[in-house]
């Protein structure tokens, strides 16, 4: 309706300053005329005390009301306006080269299923648990490491000693499947003696939706299949371009805020070559 009417008359936005103290959001101030204008003012803020205080801006212009359509709206004025069009026209995108982006594992337990990893042997590993506040011996065949958004720097991905427990593994048509009750009392003993440990508390999440068969499995069982594939990883939160390498994809992250994004790049791509533009100081 906006854009049909040519009803914009100037926009002001923010960027990254944050505008509201205590409130983390991101702000613009919007403008609208109801004659309508063939072009509008468009001032971009990056510095938010010395525009409160005389109005300077870090970039401003007009831009014609042509530019702006019914999709997204990325509009860029002063000196990077014309690299910016220039990219704008590229014809091949991040979902051109990719299969997949996905969010990452959500638990509903983070404080069962991840696990400091304490001492290893060939066929145990003694974990340090937070919820129960004491060490298991698990099964390695299930444990997997676990990152954090924090640990994701440009082109290197930092291990540490933090494990997550994924009680699913592949079944006949290429679909990931929880392990079965059975499977785990016979080939993983030590990991369904901790899980059972800490049954009541994964039964009773969202009351009780996790009661009866299944009740050791995560509530939001998504990205199972493609967590274990290599992939480009990139943090939820990041102050700069933090795309990182797992190569194996043996590395698991989990969702929100503390976690991040993986990406699979199609097969006859090359995926360094996709982590490098990422990162790249044009891309960010």
């Amino acid at each position: 309706m906006i854009v049909k009417g040519r009803h914009l008359s100037e926009i002001v936005h923010f960027g990254d300053q944050q505008v509201f103290e205590g409130a983390t959001n991101y702000t613009c101030l919007l403008f609208l005329e109801q004659s309508g204008a063939a072009k509008f003012r468009f001032v971009k803020v990056d510095d938010l005390e010395a525009w409160r205080k005389d109005g300077t801006a870090s970039a401003e212009g007009t831009i014609s009301a042509s530019k702006a359509t019914g999709s997204e709206w990325n509009f860029a004025v002063g000196k990077s306006a014309a690299l910016f069009e220039r990219l704008k026209h590229m014809p091949v995108k991040l979902e051109d080269v990719t299969s997949r982006i996905f969010q990452g594992i959500k638990t509903s337990a983070d404080k069962i299923y991840i696990v400091d990893e304490v001492r290893r042997k060939p066929t145990r590993v003694k974990v340090y648990s937070h919820e129960k506040d004491r060490e298991y011996w698990l099964e390695p065949g299930l444990l997997h490491p676990l990152i954090k958004g924090g640990d994701s720097k440009r082109y290197r991905l930092a291990r540490t000693n933090r494990l997550i427990l994924f009680p699913y593994g592949g079944e006949s048509g290429g679909a990931t499947g929880l392990v079965s009750e059975k499977v785990l009392k016979t080939e993983y003993p030590l990991t369904w003696a901790y899980l059972s440990d800490n049954r009541r508390y994964l039964e009773d999440r969202e009351n009780g939706r996790m009661e009866g068969p299944g009740w050791y499995g995560y509530i939001y069982p998504k990205a199972m299949d493609v967590m274990p594939l290599p992939k480009i990883f990139t943090p939820d939160i990041a102050a700069r371009a933090s795309f990182s390498l797992d190569p194996s994809g043996e590395v698991f992250f989990t969702g929100g805020v503390a976690g991040g994004y993986g990406i699979l790049v199609l097969p006859e791509q090359s995926r360094e070559y996709i982590l490098g533009l990422l990162n790249s100081r044009l891309l960010e």
